[in-house]
């Protein structure tokens, strides 16, 4: 059975078309594939951990059982 995707407008953050985010395009495409997990890092200190789709879900999901 194939999951239904949601859409942009079911997240609650901006989307950026992968046209826009070409050259980490490659990047993405493993972490929304294989599961990857990658941190961005600015002057050698972590500063973002984009996640894919499944992640977010799992992290909306336990924030909002928290509130």
């Amino acid at each position: 059975m194939v999951e239904e995707l949601p859409s942009c407008a079911d997240i609650d953050a901006d989307a950026v078309p992968f046209t826009e985010a070409r050259p980490a395009a490659e990047l993405m495409g493993r972490m929304a594939s294989g599961g990857e997990r990658t941190l961005l890092s600015r002057h050698g200190k972590p500063v973002v951990a984009p996640v894919s789709i499944a992640d977010l879900q799992a992290l909306q999901a336990t924030s909002k059982g928290r509130r």
